[in-house]
C-alpha cells in the first residue's frame, strides 16, 4: 500500500512476510530497495526492523508517515464465535484494551505480517484478524468492529532502505546507533557536539543491544546530510568516544 503510494503504481513489487526477508531481498540484488515499519506514534521504535537493519549493509534512503487505524476481520458472523485472533506484535499492542474488553477468552496469536494475520483468519469463520482493512479485503474478509486500538488512529513512519545512500536535499536528517561507557556524563559528551555546532537533535531513543544483559543501543536522528561539514566533523568527533557507531541513513525530511 504505502509503497505503491511513494513509488506509483507501475513499479514491480514483492510482497515479504518479514523484514529481514525484504531486506535480504535487496541486499541480494532482486529488488531495488525495501520498504518496512520502521517507528509507530504508540510504540516508538520497530526494534525488530532496527535490528534487521543493522545486521545488513543498507542505509535508509526516505521515509515516510501513515495514518493507520486497525480493524477486526474475518467471517464470523459474531464475536462470540471468534476463538482466535491473528496479529502482529505491534497491532497487538495497539489493540491490547480492546482485546482485554471485548474478547478476553480468545486466543491471539502473534504473526510476522499483516498479509500472514489476513491469510490465516480467512481460513475459517472462528478466526479473525487485526489489521488495515485494505490488508483484509484482499483476503475477502469482512469488518467485525472497525477502529479496535487504543488510540483511534496511530501514526507509522515507514522507512525505505537501498544498497546506495541518497543525494543531498534542502532538508535532511541522518540517523545513527551508538553505544557507550556506563559512566556519568558520558551521553552528554556525545550530545554536545551535535550542539557546539548547531545540529537539531530531533529524536533520542535507547534500545537492548541484544548482545549483553543489560547493554544499550542510542538511536539518534538529527538534522542535517551525513555529507553536511557540521555533520562530518560532529560524527568524527563521536566516534572518538563511542563503543559503536553505525550511520543508518541521511535522508530528505517529509514535508
Amino acid at each position: 500500500m504505502l509503497g505503491r503510494a511513494h513509488f506509483g503504481v507501475g513499479g514491480a513489487f514483492i510482497e515479504c512476510p518479514s523484514v529481514r526477508e525484504a531486506l535480504e531481498e535487496v541486499a541480494r540484488g532482486r529488488a531495488a530497495c525495501a520498504v518496512f515499519p520502521f517507528e509507530s506514534s504508540a510504540d516508538g521504535l520497530v526494534q525488530t526492523s532496527v535490528t534487521a537493519l543493522t545486521d545488513t549493509d543498507l542505509v535508509i534512503v526516505g521515509a515516510r508517515t501513515l495514518t493507520m487505524a486497525f480493524q477486526l476481520m474475518g467471517r464470523a458472523k459474531a464475536l462470540g464465535d471468534l476463538e482466535k485472533v491473528y496479529t502482529t506484535p505491534a497491532g497487538h499492542a495497539a489493540c491490547q484494551r480492546f482485546l482485554d474488553s471485548e474478547l478476553p477468552r480468545v486466543s491471539v496469536i502473534d504473526v510476522r505480517s499483516m498479509k500472514v494475520a489476513a491469510e490465516l483468519a480467512q481460513e475459517d469463520a472462528t478466526s479473525a484478524a487485526i489489521l488495515p482493512e485494505p490488508t483484509g479485503r484482499a483476503q475477502a474478509l469482512d469488518v467485525l468492529r472497525e477502529n479496535v486500538a487504543d488510540v483511534a488512529e496511530i501514526k507509522m513512519r515507514y522507512a525505505i532502505a537501498a544498497p546506495r545512500p541518497a543525494s543531498r536535499s534542502a532538508s535532511d536528517v541522518t540517523c545513527l546507533l551508538f553505544s557507550i561507557d556506563d559512566k556519568p556524563g558520558s551521553l552528554f559528551d556525545i550530545l554536545r557536539h551535535f550542539a557546539e555546532r548547531g545540529i537539531n537533535l530531533r529524536r533520542l531513543h535507547s534500545r537492548p543491544a541484544g548482545r549483553e544483559s543489560w547493554d544499550y543501543v542510542f538511536y539518534v536522528e538529527i538534522g542535517g546530510h551525513a555529507t553536511e561539514r557540521s555533520v562530518i566533523t560532529a560524527l568524527e568527533a563521536v566516534k572518538k568516544s563511542t563503543r559503536y557507531l553505525r550511520v543508518l541513513g541521511s535522508f530528505p525530511q517529509e514535508a
